[in-house]
């Protein structure tokens, strides 16, 4: 058997060995953030040359593009709004007088309006009263009647507001006697039902 003898540091030198050397920690402390500073180094030239070429590829572009290019669209040209009355006191055609009186269905729909308001004031005397019954039957009648004077004028109140705006005093009152309309309708719903 062989013999197990150590050998000393001494005894390996001679025999041709070498002790393994060990790298000091600094060198490789040092060595880590430069090699890192360098990558970042190429990096940034290599993202600067890239920006640099895409800006030229987009300037080449851009030259060989005729300076004026034609549209196509299949949307017509808009012609401007006409006014409704909106502007200047002058810019606004003016209703003839007795516009309202001119009119046979707003005629018709002012004598069903005043049957509603006749309704519409028993149902809240009804309420008053705290005849329910009474107030849902009164109620609901007048919410009908409400609602056919309402619908009779509302085509003609558009055509009014397009022709002459809302600024025509009696474009005005025609609105406001309908949105009094409206109103009661809204009240006679919420508390009826519908």
């Amino acid at each position: 058997m062989a013999s197990s003898r150590r050998r000393t540091a001494a005894e390996g030198d001679e025999e041709g060995g070498r002790r393994p050397r060990q790298r000091s920690q600094s060198s490789t402390s040092v060595m880590l953030p430069a090699a890192i500073l360098l990558g970042m180094i190429v990096g940034a030239i290599v993202l600067a040359r890239a920006i640099a070429d895409k800006e030229d590829a987009q300037a080449a572009a851009a030259t060989e593009q005729p300076a004026e290019q034609k549209y196509v669209t299949t949307v017509p040209d808009e012609e401007p709004p006409k006014t409704s009355g909106i502007g200047s006191p002058g810019s606004f055609t003016r209703a003839p007088s007795g516009l309202a009186a001119s009119n046979p269905q707003w005629a018709e729909a002012l004598t069903i309006a005043a049957a509603a308001d006749e309704l519409f004031a028993e149902a809240q005397k009804a309420k008053a009263d705290g005849d329910h019954a009474a107030f849902q039957l009164k109620g609901k009648a007048a919410k009908e009647t409400y609602d056919k004077a309402a619908t009779l004028t509302a085509a003609w109140e558009e055509e009014l507001l397009e022709t002459y705006g809302e600024r025509d005093p009696q474009v005005r009152d025609i609105q406001r006697t309908r949105t009094r309309w409206l109103d009661r309708l809204r009240v006679l719903h919420k508390t009826t039902g519908r």
